[in-house]
């Protein structure tokens, strides 16, 4: 007896006798979850599961829960399991492991079979994957991100009964992805979402066939930006700005920084600039605001849970998203930028991937060249200029475009009824 001739044959999830599933079983894949730095991530989980789908949720990795609300009220984490993807991830895993197989003892065979790739190590992967994952197929996999997708590849032989939708958010932010990898990931998926044009050209230009692409932005709670009649533009005259985001090479925080220093030094813009978040760089962008002279202008805030970013979103009067490209990445949707629309904000942004497509276009003329420290600097300059009323206006106008466009509900329901076609 060989293993490999043991095919997976998974349960499928019932059905009424019209054929309509009473509810959709989904499995939902994320390389990190939870992320502080997707909090779209929260908001379409939570709207999967408030709607009476069935939804559970598989991760290579976590970046820690740090309160955000829908992972409390919908138990997201209580939904979220973890899979190796790494020989380390193998010894992580090794508890659940042992379980699983002796809770199902049958199942190994199936996913020592399910399990193809050159390498032995990576065989290892794949089948200590199909041991944890459930032996009821899904009416949906869900895949966030391609470089979650390029270690999935046995999900088809797993459920091959079951549809794959990938969301391509764009490229890595890391080491480029092995183009073979990303082609057949590309190719075992029913339908690939992305969140702008600019994604979708990049997705085919990476091989992802053309008449599979569906452009679907990312959607938000709306509930959860609630509109305040108290919101005060420029306080005592001070242009209160945010920036948001991990703080790594392509999210270009030192030329905002240098564009900082350039306002201040000039004089005449009573100016400060609060950043939320951490990474890597924060050390380095610390130094530089010090060596600057200007680190009594700058707040830098940490990681906060998403309630409190929305706070401080509330209390600035200008997002600035200072992003470049790099060889392997580009902003695409920016989703803080229509965070900040939601809540009124004026935007100052990078002119790079699917940006333009995702701000107002009353704020077209307030996006700058990538890396250009001194565009960056004549924006803040003008702004702090503008009109406190025309300040308010900018801030409708850009507000009433998020809401009707980014609304998750209407959203969700769609990226359902096209996966399933």
């Amino acid at each position: 007896m060989t293993v490999t001739s043991v095919r997976y044959q998974p349960r499928i999830a019932r059905t009424t006798p019209q054929g309509t599933p009473r509810r959709r079983t989904i499995y939902a894949f994320a390389e990190y979850f939870p992320d502080p730095f997707k909090p779209y991530l929260d908001t379409q989980f939570a709207q999967l599961v408030s709607e009476g789908h069935a939804l559970r949720v598989f991760a290579f990795g976590s970046w820690g829960d740090i309160g955000n609300t829908p992972m409390r009220r919908f138990r997201l984490g209580e939904r979220t399991e973890y899979l190796p993807v790494s020989r380390e991830g193998l010894r992580d895993s090794r508890a659940a492991l042992s379980r699983s197989l002796v809770a199902h003892p049958t199942r190994l065979r199936a996913a020592i079979a399910a399990a193809h790739a050159p390498k032995i190590t990576t065989r290892v992967v794949q089948a200590a994957q199909g041991m944890l994952l459930p032996d009821v197929a899904p009416d949906l996999c869900l895949i966030h991100n391609l470089t979650t997708a390029t270690h999935l590849a046995a999900i088809g032989r797993l459920y091959p009964d079951s549809r794959v939708a990938l969301y391509y958010h764009g490229g890595e932010t890391a080491a480029p992805l092995d183009p073979e990898l990303v082609r057949a990931a590309f190719a075992r998926a029913d339908v690939v979402f992305a969140n702008t044009n600019y994604a979708g050209d990049h997705a085919v230009a990476r091989g992802c066939p053309p008449d599979r692409i569906r452009i679907l932005p990312l959607g938000f709670d709306l509930s959860q930006f609630t509109v305040r009649s108290e919101r005060v533009y420029l306080p005592n005259g001070v242009l209160r700005l945010i920036a948001v985001g991990r703080l790594s090479p392509e999210k270009g925080f030192a030329h905002l920084i240098d564009a900082l220093a350039l306002v201040i030094h000039d004089g005449g813009v009573a100016v400060h600039l609060t950043i939320v978040g951490d990474g890597d760089e924060r050390d380095a962008l610390e130094a530089r605001a010090r060596a600057a002279g200007i680190d009594s202008h700058i707040r830098f805030a940490g990681v906060l849970p998403h309630a409190s970013v929305l706070e401080e979103l509330h209390h600035a009067d200008a997002l600035v998203l200072s992003s470049i490209p790099t060889p392997t990445f580009e902003e695409n949707q920016g989703c803080v930028l229509q965070e900040a629309m939601l809540c009124r904000l004026a935007i100052i942004a990078s002119d790079t991937g699917g940006v333009p497509e995702s701000v107002a276009p009353a704020m077209l003329e307030w996006l700058v060249p990538p890396g250009d420290a001194t565009a960056i600097a004549e924006r803040i300059r003008r702004l702090a200029n503008v009109p406190v009323a025309e300040l308010n206006t900018l801030g409708w106008v850009s507000r009433r475009f998020a809401e009707s466009r980014y609304d998750a509900r209407p959203l969700t329901r769609r990226l359902l009824r096209e996966s399933l076609l």
